[in-house]
């Protein structure tokens, strides 16, 4: 089935490097099977580590992320 579709020519350029494809048509396509790929396993290994994976009772989270901040 042919669609006719206006993409940006840079993101189409994009899509070729990305998956080295030299075929436009074959570029997006493959980008486009990616995406919807992702999309039907968001979790993909995820769900394997329930139960799996334990933190220290000590660890802080919060101390740890980069953007925080004394108040005071």
């Amino acid at each position: 089935m042919d669609k006719t579709i206006e993409i940006d020519d840079e993101l189409v350029k994009a899509a070729q490097e990305a998956t080295g494809e030299a075929d436009e048509k074959a570029a997006v396509e493959k980008v486009l099977r990616q995406a919807v790929e992702l999309k039907k396993r968001p979790l993909d290994g995820m769900l394997e580590l329930v139960g799996k994976v334990h933190l220290r009772e000590d660890y802080d989270y919060k101390a740890s992320r980069s953007d925080s901040h004394d108040p005071d």
